[in-house]
């Protein structure tokens, strides 16, 4: 019954709006896409055949006939496009080649079947693959452009991918898998991320992802990181590290927090606290008058 009302409402759609577009040309980076059949104009919308504009996007793109649906994907961004629907699912695809759809997309125009082919409006999809799409109305082209690299970059790790760590540029685009590990925790500090798996290890890693380097073995608490070395907590055995050209080990404390040039922690013997400066390693107590218990908390 679905498949009925949506034959009638693309016939009705195709005889009441379809106009001429046979003089409209789609540029994709400065070169005309091909297409074995002309563009049309719905509502003043131009759509496309669907596998020439996917193909012409780089997307790999697959045709579920059974559902009168198409699925397409391209560097980790997922889309998928009813016939008849004004609407365009987008989401991510998964390490396993799966695809997960969890945003909507409103069109102003469906996807139709126009004389056996599949024509999709070339705006929204172009955009939903993070493309700039314009109107050169004197010469009656579509243009579309790889966005440009926005100004910062953003790591995340992925919940619905094995908490994978991956990047992307502000403005959505370039979007990049770091690594294959689950990351519970991500740290950026001079060009370098760190990040702690969920058994706890800790890894640096340049920001292309092409250097991964294991920093420990244990279940790690990231205290802080100054310059070129950084200071980790072992949960197991209590003990602080500092890790730069070799793995220095601080001593075993409670609560560290580092605060500047000190990290404060308490000791097990007793409920005082210390400061560790970590240029001369001396350690001086931090006591009070009244003999007040201190923990290292908001320094």
């Amino acid at each position: 019954m679905r498949k009925f009302f949506i034959f009638i409402a693309l016939i009705f759609n195709i005889i009441c709006t379809i106009a001429s577009a046979e003089d409209i040309d789609i540029i994709i980076n400065g070169d005309k896409l091909d297409t074995d059949t002309s563009p049309v104009i719905i509502n003043d919308r131009v759509l496309v055949p669907m596998r020439a504009i996917f193909e012409g996007l780089g997307a790999d793109v697959e045709w579920d006939s059974e559902n009168y649906c198409a699925m397409a994907k391209k560097d980790g961004i997922a889309i998928k496009i009813l016939i008849g629907e004004e609407i365009i699912h987008t989401g991510i695809v998964n390490q396993d080649n799966t695809m997960i759809f969890s945003s909507k997309i409103q069109m102003d125009v469906s996807a139709q079947i126009i004389s056996d082919r599949t024509y999709i409006p070339v705006r929204a999809v172009s955009q939903a693959f993070n493309r700039d799409v314009s109107w050169q109305s004197e010469h009656k082209d579509v243009i579309i452009k790889d966005r440009a690299e926005g100004e910062n970059t953003f790591f995340y790790s992925s919940a619905d991918d094995y908490g994978n760590l991956f990047s992307i540029d502000s403005n959505g685009v370039n979007r990049k898998k770091v690594t294959d590990r689950s990351v519970r925790e991500v740290y950026y500090d001079n060009d370098v991320l760190y990040y702690i798996t969920y058994r706890g290890e800790l890894f640096s890693n340049d920001v292309l992802g092409e250097n991964e380097i294991q920093l420990t073995d244990f279940d790690t608490e990231l205290i802080g990181i100054e310059g070129n070395r950084v200071f980790v907590y072992s949960k197991s055995d209590k003990i602080l590290y500092e890790i730069g050209e070799n793995i220095i080990e601080l001593g075993e404390v409670l609560n560290p927090y580092m605060h500047r040039s000190y990290i404060y922690y308490n000791k097990h013997d007793n409920a005082s606290m210390y400061a560790l400066n970590i240029e001369t390693y001396k350690e001086t107590p931090v006591t009070m008058s009244e003999n007040i218990t201190l923990s290292p908390y908001n320094c």
